[in-house]
């Protein structure tokens, strides 16, 4: 009888690594064509780049909104909801799944501006797309 042959541990390892830097590649490729739309140009001059930047300032986050949570939908004949200081009637409105609303909240928490909370959601999804490779 013929024993199976199986790769040795080296061999699974760089088999491993494959997935993992074609990940790599494509997310040096995507950031390479994102670099020069980062900087100069306000988050709705720009929108055929990444709806990332514009989000920040539509659904409120760059004041506070808190997405899901601070949704305040309009009802005639029921007074306005307290909202956060600065944020309007569609604050908090998100149409992502829960998941990403919550990215969405965690990146704009440190975030100053549009570009930052670009930068900020770059780095953590780009974080969870190697992670998912590894898994």
């Amino acid at each position: 009888m013929a024993k199976p042959v199986s790769l040795p541990t080296v061999g699974r390892r760089h088999a491993a690594l494959g997935p993992l830097l074609l990940c790599m590649v494509v997310l040096a490729a995507g950031l390479a064509l994102k670099l020069g739309h980062v900087h100069g140009s306000g988050p709705f001059e720009d929108p055929d780049v990444s709806d990332v930047r514009i989000l920040y300032v539509q659904r409120q986050l760059n004041v506070g909104a808190t997405p899901y949570l601070d949704y305040r939908p309009y009802h005639p004949g029921e007074p306005p909801k307290q909202l956060p200081p600065g944020a309007t009637q569609s604050a908090g409105w998100v149409e992502y799944p829960v998941g990403i609303g919550a990215a969405m909240w965690a990146a704009a928490q440190p975030a100053h501006d549009a570009d930052q909370f670009l930068a900020i959601t770059a780095i953590g999804l780009s974080a969870a797309a190697l992670l998912t490779v590894l898994l």
